[in-house]
């Protein structure tokens, strides 16, 4: 008896993650799978606000900080998330679904909770430091408490983070 693929969702694997520097600058790889076999389909990835997406069973994720479908004729679509964990040496910072950051991590590393930590649409990371983006254009840092040098990022398009 053939299982009727409409009821079913894509299976998408792979990750998504913020930029930074060192080991986790490059973009990831995402795949399309069947399911139940697990084998390779040809889906349409869209970013959101595209009006056209790219058609193929793998995907090169460029835009990360952007909502990702993934949809495929006989299948339910697939909706990721934006890459919402990266880490700075011995701190992880982690955007929730609600849009703030919650830190984990070596204790006596973790940052204090910044009262401006909402509506954060990403994370940016150094080896001792970290940067949260928010979606009016300001910033916060996440930074390792026990480094004594800061990270300045500049965020392409919206300012800079002087703090």
């Amino acid at each position: 008896m053939m299982k009727n693929l409409a009821n079913e969702a894509l299976l998408v694997m792979g990750s998504r993650r913020t930029y930074g520097i060192s080991y986790t600058a490059s973009p990831t790889r995402l795949a399309a799978l069947d399911p139940i076999t697990r084998q390779p389909i040809v889906a349409i990835w869209t970013y959101d606000g595209d009006v056209k997406g790219s058609e193929g069973d793998a995907f090169i994720d460029i835009s990360p900080m952007r909502l990702l479908t993934v949809s495929s004729a006989g299948y339910l679509p697939v909706t990721l998330n934006v890459g919402n964990a990266i880490g700075c040496s011995n701190l992880m910072n982690i955007r929730t679904d609600d849009g703030s950051v919650t830190f984990f991590g070596v204790e006596g590393f973790l940052p204090p909770q910044p009262a401006d930590n909402h509506d954060v649409i990403g994370i940016f990371s150094s080896t001792n430091s970290a940067v949260a983006l928010r979606s009016d254009g300001a910033s916060f840092p996440g930074e390792n408490r026990n480094m004594a040098r800061r990270c300045h990022i500049l965020l392409p398009s919206v300012g800079t983070s002087s703090n």
